[in-house]
This record gives structure tokens, sequence and C-alpha cells, in this order.
């Protein structure tokens, strides 16, 4: 583990825009470390499932799961500041059980946007961006709680955005 730890530092030190760089992770279950290299840091865990990645400059790197006998992971280009489509990115970290940080591009075109989440009942339990945004890449983040400030229960929830025209959801795991 430290081996790929110390590989993904190197991958991130070695950008040429290490102001930009940014890590995030889930856990599930308990134990690990935290490793700091000048403005990175980066949470790792002994042998639990963990989901996250990172982003620095022109590549973002999300993990899959560590333990047992490895680590797999898949580098993806970053969309350019200026979106040219109406995305819905993965929230992070998913499950959570404090806060959940939801991204979402928004192009020129794309008129009132809303982004709302929702029960498995599809009612809906909290509105938390609706207007008509520049364009760009936005994030908005939700904590577990309704609209009316009340801490939900445990479960799945879904976070919808919407545009004229066009609907994009993802699925989110409250655990609390």
């Amino acid at each position: 583990m430290t081996r790929c730890m110390i590989a993904l530092l190197l991958l991130v030190a070695a950008s040429p825009a290490l102001a930009q760089t940014e890590i995030w992770s889930s856990v599930l279950a308990s134990g690990g470390g935290t490793t700091t290299a000048g403005d990175v840091r980066m949470d790792s865990t002994l042998g639990q499932m963990v989901v996250g990645g990172g982003s620095s400059g022109d590549y973002t790197l999300e993990s899959g799961y560590w333990g047992g006998g490895g680590f797999t992971a898949d580098v993806d280009d970053v969309p350019s500041p200026t979106p040219t489509m109406l995305a819905l990115r993965r929230p992070v970290p998913n499950p959570f059980s404090m806060a959940t940080s939801i991204r979402f591009d928004v192009p020129s075109s794309s008129g009132r946007v809303g982004v709302q989440v929702f029960d498995v009942a599809d009612r809906r339990v909290r509105s938390l961006f609706s207007g008509t945004p520049d364009p760009g890449t936005y994030e908005a983040t939700w904590d577990g709680r309704s609209d009316a400030g009340i801490l939900l229960s445990s479960g799945a929830y879904f976070v919808v955005l919407k545009a004229p025209g066009q609907r994009k959801e993802a699925k989110l795991v409250f655990l609390r």
C-alpha cells in the first residue's frame, strides 16, 4: 500500500498545476493514515473498501477498492473549463455520513437549472440549487438534511440535475 501511495503522490507532485491538486476519498471502516507532501494530502486505509480519487491539471485519478490484493485506477481527462453539455458528476464521497459534494457542468445554452434530492418514493426532500447560472462547473453540498433542516434516515436517495428538456440523475447512499 505504501508503494501505491507514493506512486499517487509522485503522479500528483509531477503535475505542473500542483496548486489545483485535489484528492478525495470515501472510506467504509476504520484504520489508516494521512500522507502530506507540500500542498497535497492523501488519506488512506488499511485493507478496507475505499472509493476515491484525485485530480491535478489535465488528469483525474479515480480509485477502486484497496485490500486483499490490489488497487485499480483509471485516468480520465478533466472536462474543459467551459462545458459543452449538461452533466452531473459522480457525488463524492458516496456512500456518505456527514456530507457529499455534487458537481455539475452547465453549458452556455442551459437556461434555468435545478439540483434537487429525492427519496426512493420520488418525493423531493431538498433543493440544492435553482437558477440560471453562467456556463461553468458548479458544486453543491448535501448534508443529509431536508429543506426544513431535519436529518433524514439512512438509505438511498437520488440527486437530480434538471434543465429545460434535460434530466440527469445519480444515486446517493446516506449512512447516519
